[in-house]
């Protein structure tokens, strides 16, 4: 809901501190409550302007009441109305518009920071390799850059690729720097970070203090956060349960959320701090790991009391970087490892909400809420938008579109019987090959990404459907309609290019690893080529992040923003 009124260009205000207030549940006839709100509940004032106010009532009923656009999701948010004026210190927030980092070794991995976004209504994302990051990354476009860890898959040499894209990470810093946010967990908080301790040497501190001097070899951090951070060697248990507590309650990055939590770990751990970060939460606690491993042992003790989350200031931008994984904890995938999970399954949620919302919003203010409709007026607009219905006549002004999506999603399964044939035939010689570690996951990762897609392509059509049986509706009462619907169009049509495109680089990678095992034997001559060729493979068909997602994505923004006008409109008739 927050996101959606983001998008709407409607001001939101993230309260800094507890406030009582006199308010009442909307739909409850009369019932005045005095109670207290709790840091980080959101405040919605209501313009002066009926149309604005009219298209605010008009999504929060949305989500409070009745949804016709959400029924097989249904989610009643409670909302309640500020009976009188009302003084608070909030942060104002503005529409996170996020990039991510797609860059090698991240190419490897699950999806995580895509998943949890979406399941909270974050849908402008888009996703940059290692060579478009220098040319595309601006701060017109986006207001928060994500790093993601590094995947088992990745080797050391592919890490330092990244790390070590000079033009890249000038764009980055340029970024924060210019008050564009910085989010990374893991690997990316090493890059946001001044580096490990050992080699880097102490210029990338002198970075971190000086926003406007440039990244020059040797370079592996962005320098964006005035700390050091360490890294575990190989142990026994790749994947910790960790016991964090937060130590600083009162910044944004801990509203909503309980003081002690567990999330996993599997390093690196901050060991110095300096006067631009701020520690918010702490490692108090590492298991999983092997008694009898010497190695993890040590690794406890060095981590234990160390800092979990960690804050920084850059130039106008702020940093949010993480040496443990909250992203994890919603994402039961293949980097768990069978691994048992026992806590607070939507946690990790909260977190990543709070660290975009951090982020992306401006200085903290002093805000007054002010009425300028009465309660009974806001009360029927919301009555009219309530119950609303599609039309029974539908237009298919995206029938090709929709066609091309579903060819997509019928390739998507063919792809997913080849790479099946893929994994088969290259099983037992990944188990025996001391060239391709955790081999499995290559082979694994394009299988369960066709899944992923198959259901971001579903889900888009379902959309669309929506959109040619709402045409009629809402082209009566706004005549942009037309241009809208055209721009999507376009939109999704250079995206199923670049997919289609993808699909066939896929095919070609599979075929030759399938024509290479049509030979008697694979010899170990060959192993480097085999190895190259999965590993092209997963991060290949990962690039498809750039496409899939957002195909649903756009459609989906447009059908909420056509939706909620019509319904505007409606109440103010």
């Amino acid at each position: 809901m927050i996101n959606d009124l983001l998008r709407e260009h409607i001001p939101v205000y993230w309260a800094a501190t507890d406030f009582t207030a006199d308010t009442k549940e909307i739909n409850d006839e009369g019932v005045i409550r005095t109670d207290t709100h709790p840091k980080g509940t959101f405040v919605i004032p209501f313009s002066s302007d009926t149309n604005i106010t009219a298209l605010t009532t008009a999504i929060i009923h949305d989500y409070n009441t009745t949804s016709e656009i959400e029924q097989e999701n249904t989610i009643h948010v409670p909302v309640y109305y500020l009976v009188n004026p009302l003084t608070i210190s909030a942060y104002p927030l503005t529409e996170p518009k996020i990039v991510q980092h797609l860059g090698v070794p991240t190419r490897y991995s699950w999806p995580c920071y895509l998943q949890i976004a979406e399941a909270g209504g974050f849908l402008t994302m888009e996703f940059l390799l290692d060579n478009e990051t220098s040319v595309q990354l601006n701060n017109n476009d986006f207001n928060v850059f994500m790093w993601p860890y590094d995947p088992l898959p990745g080797s050391i040499l592919e890490q330092l690729k990244s790390l070590s894209n000079t033009q890249a990470n000038n764009a980055i810093r340029m970024f924060v720097r210019n008050g564009g946010g910085y989010i990374g967990s893991c690997y990316g908080a090493i890059a946001g970070s001044s580096g490990l301790l050992f080699p880097t040497p102490f210029i990338s501190l002198l970075r971190a203090y000086n926003p406007n001097l440039p990244c020059f070899p040797p370079c592996i951090s962005l320098s964006i956060s005035d700390s050091f951070m360490n890294q575990k060697k190989i142990i026994e248990t790749s994947l910790f349960v960790a016991t964090t507590t937060i130590t600083d309650t009162n910044h944004p990055l801990s509203y909503g959320l309980n003081h002690t939590m567990k999330e996993f770990f599997e390093g690196p751990w901050f060991i110095w701090l300096g006067k631009n970060s701020q520690q918010i939460a702490t490692i108090q606690n590492l298991e999983n790991g092997s008694e009898s491993d010497p190695n993890s042992i040590l690794l406890r003790n060095k981590v234990l009391n160390t800092p979990s989350w960690v804050t920084s200031r850059f130039g106008m931008g702020n940093v949010v970087l993480f040496s443990t994984h909250p992203e994890f904890t919603n994402n039961i995938s293949l980097i768990f490892d069978n691994i048992h999970w026992d806590g607070d399954p939507y946690y990790g949620r909260r977190i990543i909400y709070n660290a975009l919302f951090y982020a992306t919003s401006q200085e903290g203010a002093q805000i007054i809420t002010s009425m300028g409709f009465p309660i009974s007026s806001l009360d029927a607009f919301g009555e009219k938008t309530m119950n609303v219905h599609f039309s029974d006549s539908w237009e298919h002004v995206l029938n090709e579109t929709k066609t091309r999506i579903q060819r997509l999603n019928t390739n998507l399964s063919i792809l997913q019987n080849n790479t099946e044939e893929v994994s088969t035939i290259t099983s037992d010689y990944i188990n025996m090959s001391f060239i391709i570690l955790n081999g499995h996951r290559l082979s694994a990762y394009p299988y369960y990404f066709c899944d992923i897609y198959s259901e971001y392509c579903e889900k888009a059509i379902g959309i669309i459907e929506k959109l040619e049986q709402f045409h009629p509706l809402v082209n009566y009462s706004n005549n942009s309609t037309n241009q809208q619907i055209q721009n999507l169009t376009a939109e999704l049509s250079d995206r199923l290019q670049h997919m289609e495109d993808l699909m066939t680089n896929v095919n070609i990678i599979e075929q030759r690893i399938i024509d290479a095992f049509q030979k008697p034997a694979v010899s170990h001559i060959q192993e480097p080529f085999v190895a190259f060729e999965l590993r092209r493979l997963c991060s290949t068909f990962e690039i498809g992040l750039k496409y899939v997602p957002q195909i649903y994505f756009e459609a989906l923004k447009l059908l909420r923003h056509l939706w909620y006008t019509y319904e505007a409109s409606l109440a103010m008739q």
